[in-house]
């Protein structure tokens, strides 16, 4: 896997990803979605540090426009980029539903970014990026978790 910059790089299918996070992250009403207290620090620098690979690593992939990689990479991403933008609409227009309320409801946006993310790692036939995506995707999973049980909890009390 060479890492060199192409303009048509894998980076280009995180900018409408990037755009819907930017736009509709404060739509987001769940109280474990809006506090980071109380949780490992060390958890969460983790996540931070994993998350500029997990969006800028795929600066330096080219994607590779053809092969088996490609058709199945092509429907991994707009599977689970479908799958990504669809879990936040009910957190954010019907958060008291039992959906909403339930752990799989609430993890389904830190789950949905496994989907999308290994179809680009094939899109740019990169096991490096892979590799990048399921690390990612388990310690923000795991924080998610945390702010889950962390929020239920409090609102229990």
């Amino acid at each position: 896997m060479a890492l060199s910059f192409s303009w048509s790089n894998g980076f280009l299918l995180n900018v409408p990803i990037l755009l819907w996070n930017l736009m509709f992250v404060s739509k987001l009403t769940h109280t474990g979605f809006k506090s980071d207290s109380g949780l490992p620090r060390w958890l969460l620098l983790l996540e931070h540090a994993l998350r500029i690979p997990f969006f800028f690593l795929p600066l330096l992939l080219p994607l590779q426009l053809q092969g088996i990689c490609f058709v199945l990479g092509r429907w991994l991403f707009g599977l689970g980029a479908l799958l990504y933008l669809v879990s936040w609409l009910p957190l954010m227009y019907r958060p008291h539903t039992a959906w909403s309320q339930s752990l799989r409801g609430f993890l389904a946006p830190y789950l949905t970014p496994l989907i999308w993310g290994l179809g680009i790692a094939l899109l740019c036939e990169s096991w490096i990026y892979a590799i990048v995506v399921l690390t990612f995707v388990s310690v923000q999973t795991l924080l998610g978790g945390l702010r889950y049980c962390q929020a239920n909890s409090s609102s229990e009390q």
